[in-house]
Order: structure tokens, then sequence, then C-alpha cells
């Protein structure tokens, strides 16, 4: 019988399905919370660049104000020279801040992709606003006290442009970051809903893998229950002693061989016995040869005791009565050939003895033993019929 591996091959699948399903779900987790990680570092990266960007915008917008202060205290505090130096160079400080704060939020702009004409516009009319400004402040005399009415005046409402532009500017990027932080809440809820669609397709292939690993795990039990209740039956009846019996055979798998080899095994000890019966039977009528041939051998021996006893008695007649020596002689030559016959016959009736117990069994070897006693006894008839023979020769000469 070919060897079957049907329950190695279930047991098999069943461990590569669970090997394969643990790693599927190891690596979506790993891949998921690996994006989820990305995505949301992304995210948070971005808005910290957005919010990065609005205080600069707001920065910008603070040192631009600050610029204007200090405009207004060098013209309304700057009556003595170390009064006038002091705010104007923190005028210029402001504008150097705000020039500078403006060229950082442009670039930062430009990494994020956005537009940065907004900023080109505030930068030249804020550059355009410092140099009327400069311009005007040399108009500036520090005795006259209305002086600086006089340059205020010619300035004023210079600095509504920039104003507004900064300001403009600053709602520009805070919408650009309202927007970015809504969508990417947005993506944020679609990654959620694709998250809980994926987990929900992994929790329905798990549920089918799960029914699919029950439904196998269940097959191969019954299949091994019922090969257990079966074999439990088939040693009892075996011990019983019933040879008649035999497993049935369901499927081609290693228990279904086991069975098998067990309904061949019970076969051939069923075999065995029929033929230790044929051999009793031959064994017993081997025996009842023996006995006849013993039989035999024993009417054989009274026939050589019996020519022996004629022997003797012939030779006493020889003794006695000389005439008759020829009829005597006569008589031992017909003995010795009778003794000759029946030792041949007995040699014969030996030797198909030992042929019949050789083919026998060794439980008669007791038999054995007997025939080889009469076999010596015959041998020891022989010797003494030879020398009787001898005698004879001897008597004969006489």
């Amino acid at each position: 019988m070919k060897a079957s591996k049907g329950i190695g091959i279930r047991l098999y699948l069943l461990i590569g399905f669970v090997i394969v399903f643990t790693l599927s779900i190891i690596s979506f987790s790993w891949i998921t919370f690996k994006n989820s990680n990305e995505k949301y570092k992304n995210k948070l990266q971005a808005t910290a660049e957005y919010i990065n960007l609005v205080d600069e915008a707001r920065q910008a917008q603070v040192d631009f104000k600050k610029q204007v202060q200090e405009w207004k205290n060098t013209l309304l505090r700057g009556r003595d020279t170390e009064s006038f130096k002091k705010y104007y160079s923190q005028f210029s400080q402001e504008n150097n801040n705000v020039q500078t704060q403006l060229l950082k939020l442009k670039e930062d702009m430009t990494k994020r992709g956005m537009d940065t004409s907004s900023v080109d516009t505030l930068l030249n009319t804020h550059k355009d606003l410092y140099n009327k400004y400069n311009k005007a402040i040399q108009s500036y005399d520090q005795n006259n006290i209305e002086s600086y009415r006089i340059v205020d005046g010619l300035v004023n409402g210079m600095d509504r442009k920039p104003t507004d532009d900064m300001d403009a500017l600053v709602k520009q990027i805070q919408d650009v970051a309202t927007s970015e932080t809504e969508r990417m809440i947005k993506q944020s809820d679609i990654d959620a809903n694709n998250f809980d669609r994926n987990l929900i397709f992994i929790a329905i292939i798990g549920f089918i893998l799960i029914i699919l690993f029950t439904t196998l795990i269940i097959f191969t039990y019954k299949g091994i229950t019922r090969f257990i209740e079966q074999f439990k039956t088939l040693l009892k009846q075996a011990e019983s002693g019933d040879l008649t019996i035999k497993g049935e055979i369901y499927k081609k798998d290693e228990l279904d061989e086991l069975i098998e080899r067990f309904n061949r095994f019970i076969y051939k000890v069923r075999n065995l016995i029929f033929e230790a019966k044929e051999a009793s039977a031959t064994v017993v009528s081997s025996s009842n040869e023996i006995m006849n041939s013993s039989d035999e051998v024993s009417r054989g021996a009274e026939e050589i005791a019996s020519t022996i006893t004629n022997i003797s008695e012939s030779a006493l007649k020889q003794v006695e009565l000389t005439d008759q020596r020829n009829n005597a002689v006569k008589d031992v030559v017909e003995g010795l050939n009778r003794i000759t016959e029946n030792t041949f016959y007995i040699n014969e009736l030996a030797n198909k003895t030992i042929v019949t117990v050789t083919d026998g069994t060794a439980n008669l070897k007791q038999q054995i033993d007997r025939m080889s006693t009469t076999k010596n006894g015959s041998q020891n008839v022989s010797d003494v019929i030879s020398d009787l023979s001898r005698k004879s020769n001897e008597i004969g000469r006489l």
C-alpha cells in the first residue's frame, strides 16, 4: 500500500494557514501603523510649519507696528539729539527686522509651495515706505516744536498700504493654514475609514479562516476518534479469539493504512493457524504410520526370535544326531537366509520410520528415540545371528 499522508497534509495545511494568517496580520499591522505614523508625523510637521508661518507673519506685523511706533516716537520725542538718535535707530532696527522676517516668511512659504507674490508686494511697499520716511525725516527740525507735524504730514497715510498688505498676508497665511488643517482632518477621517474598512476586511478573512480551521480540526478529530473506537473494537474481538474480523477503511490516510495493515496481520494469523491445523493432521497421520511400523518391527523381531530358537534346536539336533548334519546345515542355511531377509526388512522398516519421523514435528522426538532403540535392538539381533552363523559353520566343519 502506498503510504498516504492525509492527516499530515491537513495538519501541515492548518499550520501553514495559521502562519500565513499571523504573518499577514503582523505585516498589515506593521505597514498600517508605519504608514499612519508617517502620515501623522508629516501632518504634525506640516501643522507645525503652518503655525510657524502664521507666527512669522504675525511677528512681521508686530515688528511693522513697532516700526511705525518708533517713527512716531522719533517725531514726538526726538527733540534732543540723543533722543532722536535713539528712536530713529530703533525705527531703522525695526525696519530691518520686518525685512528679515518677511524674507524668512517668503523662504518658508516657498518650501510649502505657497504663492509668495503677496510677500514680494509687501517687501516692495515696505521698502518704499522706509525710503519715504527717510526722505521726510530730513525735514525734521528739533528746534521747531511744530516740525513733527510738518514731517508727519509728508508721510501721512503712507503706512496704510503696507499695513493693509501686512494684514492681508497674515490673513492669507491663516486661511491657508486653516484650509490645510481642515484638509488634513478630512484626510485623517478618510485614513481612519480606510483603516476601519481594512480591519473589517481582515476580520471577515479571519472569521472565514477560523471556520476553515475549525472545520479542518473537527474533520481530523472525528477521523482520529473513529479510528480509535474501531481499533479498540477490533482488538477486543481479536483478544476474545475472533480472527474473522476486518476493519473498515474510510479514507486513504495514515490511520486507514494502519487498519489495512491490521487486516493483513489478522489474515496472516488466520492462515498460520489453518496451516498449523493441517500440519497437526499430518503429524497425527505420521504417528499412526509410525505405530504401524513399530508393530511390523515387533512382528519381525518375534519371527527373528522364533528363527533363533529353531536354529538353536537345530544345532542341538546336530550335536545329538551327527547323521542328520547335512539336513541340519541345510536348515541352518535356510534359517540364515530367512534371518538375512528379515534383517533387510527390518532395516527397510527402520529407514522408513526415520524418514517418517523426520517429516513430522519436534513433538515426536520420543517416538524417534524409541525407533532408535528398536534399530539398536535389531543391530544386536543381527550380531547374534552373525555369531550363530559363525558357530553353525564351525559345526559344519566337524
